[in-house]
């Protein structure tokens, strides 16, 4: 891989595995095809896995290690021929989470989240018109991805206010995958949240936890 100015490289960890083959540390032990994973992990790089047959998390937690900035390129990718399941408290949690498979599964006391993982606060950087720091001048303002967000600082008029806050929306309303907005000055920013995207090909059991929440300073 080759590095140039202006240009940002990613580094990701791939793991393919047969069912029973897998040798790469992932899975702490085989129950026919399913790879059962008991393990802590914290990633400084992205995990991408792809798996024939089922994964199965049970009493873990894999974290993805914050890097300022860079955090955001992180994530989990998990890619099954058969089923996802977190069980018993797993937890994933990092800046953007992609789990794919015939069925996904989370438990009551299981938790899949992306909560506090965006330092961005200028998601309109390649919008027409004001500039992203013209839109976002004012630290007091709130997020607005799939909303519309706090008050912008100068709105006395209801009408106006609303106007102001809904031209400050952004993301897909229909296929939303963008990262939520950090709010407030450098030295005391709330986060925002990340990114969940979930493919069940045949069901998905949710008792447990999504979330994307953002995170106060």
């Amino acid at each position: 891989m080759r590095c140039f100015q202006r240009c940002w490289c990613l580094f990701v960890v791939v793991w393919a595995c047969l069912p029973g083959r897998c040798r790469s540390g992932i899975c702490s032990r085989h129950h026919g095809n399913t790879c059962v994973v008991t393990d802590n992990r914290t990633f400084s790089r992205s995990m991408v896995l792809h798996l024939k047959g089922s994964i199965e998390f049970r009493r873990i937690r894999w974290q993805c290690a914050v890097q300022s900035a860079s955090y955001k390129t992180i994530r989990i990718d998990i890619v099954v021929s058969d089923s996802v399941r977190l069980l018993e408290g797993a937890v994933l949690h990092c800046a953007t989470i992609m789990l794919q498979g015939r069925s996904i599964e989370i438990s009551e006391t299981s938790e899949i989240s992306t909560n506090g993982t965006s330092f961005t606060s200028e998601p309109f950087a390649n919008m027409e018109g004001e500039s992203a720091a013209k839109l976002w001048s004012a630290p007091q303002r709130g997020a607005s991805h799939g909303g519309i967000g706090g008050t912008p600082a100068g709105c006395t008029v209801d009408d106006a206010q609303l106007s102001r806050r809904m031209a400050l929306v952004y993301g897909d309303p229909l296929a939303p995958l963008t990262f939520g907005r950090a709010a407030g000055p450098s030295s005391n920013r709330g986060l925002g949240g990340g990114r969940v995207r979930l493919f069940a090909s045949e069901s998905l059991v949710l008792n447990g936890t999504i979330s994307a929440a953002g995170r106060g300073p």
